[in-house]
Formats: C-alpha cells, structure tokens, sequence
C-alpha cells in the first residue's frame, strides 16, 4: 500500500489538497493518504504542531510527502531528517495554486518523478523534474530498479554509471532473468564478465553495478529448540555456498510444526525477511523431484522439508538443493519473472 501525507499551509492550499486527495483515491487502488494543515486562518481545522513537527512524524513511515505551500517551506522542514535516496521518502511541492508540481527529493529510487508526473496530469499542473538523466532523456539504473522492484547493492556504482551514460557511452547489461520491452539506446545485452550492469540474485566481483530482484524463497528445516546462532551460522554458510545475495531473499519458509520455534522467527525478524509455514499434506501435494529422507518423513510427516518449502513458496524451480549445515537445512527456489524496459 502507498502512503502518502499531504500538508497544507493556506485556505487555498487546503481546497487543492481535497480536491488531490480525490483524484489520488481514484487513480490508485491501493493507497492510504494522510491530511494535515497548517493554517492559522482555517481556525480548528490547523494542526497544533509546527510543519516540522508534522513532517518528523510521517517521514519515515510514509511513501511519499506533498506539501502544498512554499518550496522553502518544504526544504527547511525535511532537511533534519534527510539521510539517503535508498531509504528517503518521496518529496513533492505544489504551489497553493496548483500550477507547478516539483519533484524535490529522492526522484528517482523513491519514485518521487514518477509520482509528480502523475500528480501533474491528475491536476493540470506544469510537473518540475531536475534529475539530470531525465532532463536529457537518458535510461537511469535508480528508476528502472524501483520499478522493477530491483534493490541497487552500491549507490556509488549507480551514480557512475549514470554518469558514463550522460556522456554517451552504452553500457554492457547481463540479466538473468528474460528481459521485456525495447532494450534503451544507452545498453546493449552482453556476458557477465564485461556486463557494466548486473541482474542477479548472486553476488558478482567483476566490479559491476549488481541490481538484485527479490527472486528467492528460502526453505530451511531445522531441529526443535534449535538456537538462533546456529541457524544463523547456516545461513550464512548456505549464502556463501551459492553466492546468494541476502536481498535477493523475499521469503523464509519451513513446515507448519515449526511455526513456533524462536530461532527461525528470531532470524525472520533479525534479517526483516517474511517466513511462511506449510502443512505436511502442502507439502506432500507438490509435485517435482526432491531429496528424501526417512527420517525427516517419520518425523513431520513428510520426506523433504526446506526443498519442498522453497519451491512452495516461489512458486518457481528448486535452485540449490538440501544442504545440512550442523542439523540445519536450507534450500533456496526462485520465482518466475521478467524485467520489464518501457
């Protein structure tokens, strides 16, 4: 769900602010927006806390933040909270009017150019963008990852390669996944080893920007009371094993009679990855070919636990199969799926 807030600091303002709110509700299906104000002319209606204030208490919790007043107004009162593009909300100013609509901060990776282009053609607004690769027309790494939901492993590698692209050059793409749409003059599809950009969900050391996709399930068996360390020794093994990239994982898995144990929920919540819990008969029902055991059916009910579970969970095809790190066990499945050039 997209969370947005929206300020307001005139009458005017808060009229538009409405009338943006509608039109937002109607244009997203699921999306939840917030309204403050601050105007000391409206009375009840005006917040008690400062625009700063307000902004420090949404900040980190929301998609996006519109205000709707001064482009000053607006800088002073996120300035404080700033800390990167990969972690800042959207930014937007609009002027009470409702003629010009600026994409402020974090355009590109926090969707903040995507959102005023939408805004502008919802209100009728002139959109304000000023990220250079946009300006000239060029492909951005930051934005094709966001809409892609691609995590970028190294800022600095993304802003040199949009860089080398503003001065011309073409950059060498490798992607593991199929590729949709009509490449951008700006690349050009090559091997991993001379690829400048990388979609991978493992991990490369040829010194290319590495775009990862949340692509891999996880399934992982372990004994009862097993202790978070101990799991989280094979995690670790498990990765390094198969040159998995951490933030290439969307999901934890194991069967339903683990539901409770501390380890695999402490690792969950230590590594902020969603598990998921299958039934012995869910997992019996799948179909494939995957390693057995006796012991392990005599125990749950069913001969595969971490294999069976990843590829549940991803809906995809078993990767790397059962590995047995000290009673722990992992497997790892990636789900289908494409990357998408407009």
């Amino acid at each position: 769900m997209m969370k947005i807030l929206i300020i307001a600091c005139s009458v005017r303002a808060y009229e538009l602010m409405h009338s943006l709110s509608e039109k937002l509700k109607k244009a997203y299906d699921d999306i939840e927006i917030t309204q403050r104000v601050k105007c000391s002319a409206l009375g009840d209606i005006s917040s008690d806390k400062s625009i700063y204030e307000l902004t420090a208490e949404f900040f980190e919790g929301s998609d996006a933040l519109v205000f709707i007043c001064s482009a000053g107004i607006a800088v002073r009162s996120i300035a404080p909270l700033i800390s990167h593009k990969s972690r800042d909300p959207a930014v937007i100013v609009m002027d009470e009017g409702g003629r010009h609509c600026i994409s402020l901060l974090s355009g590109h990776y926090g969707g903040a150019n995507e959102l005023a282009l939408k805004i502008s053609s919802l209100m009728g607004s002139e959109p304000v963008i000023t990220t250079a690769t946009d300006i000239e027309g060029k492909f951005s790494p930051d934005s094709f990852a966001l809409k892609n939901g691609l995590a970028v492993t190294d800022w600095q590698k993304s802003k040199e390669a949009s860089a080398r692209i503003l001065q011309g050059e073409r950059l060498g793409l490798y992607s593991e996944l199929p590729t949709e749409g009509r490449l951008p003059g700006e690349l050009f599809l090559c091997g991993i080893e001379n690829a400048d950009i990388v979609i991978s969900h493992k991990t490369v050391s040829n010194g290319a920007l590495l775009l990862v996709p949340k692509s891999i399930a996880l399934g992982i068996g372990c004994k009862k009371d097993t202790p978070l360390y101990a799991i989280n020794e094979g995690f670790k093994k498990f990765l390094q094993y198969t040159g998995i990239s951490e933030q290439s994982i969307f999901s934890l898995s194991s069967i339903d009679i683990k539901k409770d144990e501390k380890g695999l929920l402490m690792l969950s919540a230590e590594k902020n990855i969603p598990i998921a819990f299958y039934s012995a008969d869910e997992l019996k029902a799948l179909k494939g070919s995957f390693s057995r055991s006796d012991f392990v059916e005599e125990v749950t009910g069913v001969d595969n636990v971490c294999e069976r579970c990843a590829v549940l969970c991803s809906g995809g095809e078993l990767l790397y199969g059962k590995k047995a790190y000290n009673g722990v066990t992992f497997a790892a499945a990636a789900r289908k799926g494409a990357v998408l050039f407009e």
